[in-house]
């Protein structure tokens, strides 16, 4: 009897913790520090940061943000749209006193079951291959796992093995795939050698060609 008792206990006690996972939650246990990374809340002056990036050098070249060409209403409507999201919040990171060197989006959020059903992650051109982007993300998985987040998921272009493997690295898995119209892409002369990276992964049998993205997960048991 006492160990029904104390397992109806635990399971009303998770239960609760699952419940009680939110939004505010989260953000409240901001900035979050490890070594000269600072992760926190993005502001709007951030947009404005990220939006003047300079592009990514080729074969990254368009992997662009989509408010770079936008206007300042279009940009404070993005803004205000995202923080209002009740599944969703983005981050910035700093690294010293340089700000906004890496974006987090964290979307499609099941506060109930906790997972994320898609992380995205952008480094500066400039901090790229030096190790940033698996130092984030070691650090904010950790983190939500020790916050209850029991999984992760992400979907990553597969001609994209740079963002592939950093992924791989802090142990995501390919859970399976998917194929995205790639408009960007359309009569783009995918025979010429130095496209050799993508055409394994593209369709072009359609009026718009398709893009294969690789869906992976990070569980919080692995």
């Amino acid at each position: 009897m006492y160990l029904a008792s104390l397992s109806s206990t635990f399971f009303i006690t998770e239960l609760m913790m699952k419940e009680t996972l939110t939004k505010n939650v989260l953000l409240e246990e901001l900035p979050l520090c490890e070594g000269h990374l600072t992760i926190r809340p993005w502001s709007r002056q951030d947009l404005e940061v990220l939006a003047a990036w300079p592009d990514y050098p080729f074969p990254h070249k368009g992997f662009k943000f989509i408010f770079s060409s936008m206007n300042s209403s279009a940009k404070e409507k993005l803004f205000q749209a995202r923080q209002g999201n009740p599944d969703g919040f983005v981050l910035a990171v700093d690294h010293k006193d340089e700000s906004a060197v890496g974006y987090v989006a964290l979307n499609q959020i099941d506060w109930l079951e906790h997972s994320i059903g898609n992380f995205g992650l952008r480094i500066h051109p400039n901090w790229c291959d030096k190790g940033m982007g698996t130092s984030v993300l070691r650090t904010l998985c950790f983190w939500l796992f020790n916050h209850d987040i029991e999984s992760v998921k992400v979907d990553v272009a597969a001609s994209n093995t740079r963002a592939y493997r950093c992924y791989e690295k802090v142990g995501f898995c390919s859970v399976g795939e998917i194929w995205r119209e790639a408009p960007d892409l359309k009569g783009v002369d995918t025979s010429l050698s130095r496209y050799d990276f993508l055409r394994s992964h593209l369709r072009q049998d359609t009026e718009i060609p398709k893009l294969r993205f690789l869906l992976m997960e990070l569980r919080r048991n692995n």
